[in-house]
């Protein structure tokens, strides 16, 4: 299958309760195909923009953990982190070489990126704030922005470099995003 056809495909998550299973559906609302069929939850799913893969969190072995699937099949199911901290709303780069995500626990969480395998984890910011999410790659893969909220204040929109660098506050706010190049 060429990667073109995903050009129209949504990948949604639906189920009741704690059971949430992932579904490609085309943009018309036909041909909905389900992925997995699961009895755990997955939720974030978000698709490369490379290749037909498909990355989400997924509490599977307890946890929130990330994940990677094929598109196509709903096999090769990959577990890309393991341990006994959350690991959530996990992203790739514009490029889909790399994948950025949420990691730590209630209340205290850093941004980590790692390689779209799962190799060369590192984290990239440190105790600067509560809540580090909802991240998103400038185009060009320097830079990241995301929201960052300490207990008891005004969410903020963050950027910071790929090596840790620059951290800058740019505007109170949740929920950035980067714009694709046009």
């Amino acid at each position: 299958m060429g990667w073109e056809i995903y050009t129209s495909k949504i990948i949604f998550v639906s189920g009741s309760g704690e059971l949430r299973d992932l579904f490609i559906i085309n943009e018309d609302g036909s041909d909905k195909k389900q992925l997995t069929n699961t009895d755990f939850s997955v939720e974030w799913p978000s698709w490369s923009p490379s290749e037909p893969l498909l990355i989400f969190e997924s509490g599977k072995d307890g946890n929130p953990e990330i994940y990677t699937i094929n598109a196509d099949t709903g096999e090769d199911l990959t577990r890309l982190t393991n341990n006994e901290k959350l690991d959530e709303w996990p992203c790739f780069s514009q490029d889909g070489s790399m994948i950025m995500w949420s990691h730590g626990v209630e209340g205290d969480k850093d941004l980590w990126v790692m390689n779209a395998d799962g190799s060369n984890k590192r984290q990239l910011t440190q105790n600067i704030a509560v809540g580090d999410a909802f991240s998103s790659f400038l185009p060009d893969g320097s830079r990241v922005v995301f929201t960052s909220a300490s207990e008891g204040q005004h969410p903020s929109i963050c950027v910071i470099y790929l090596d840790g660098s620059g951290l800058k506050k740019i505007a109170e706010g949740s929920s950035a995003n980067w714009s694709p190049n046009f």
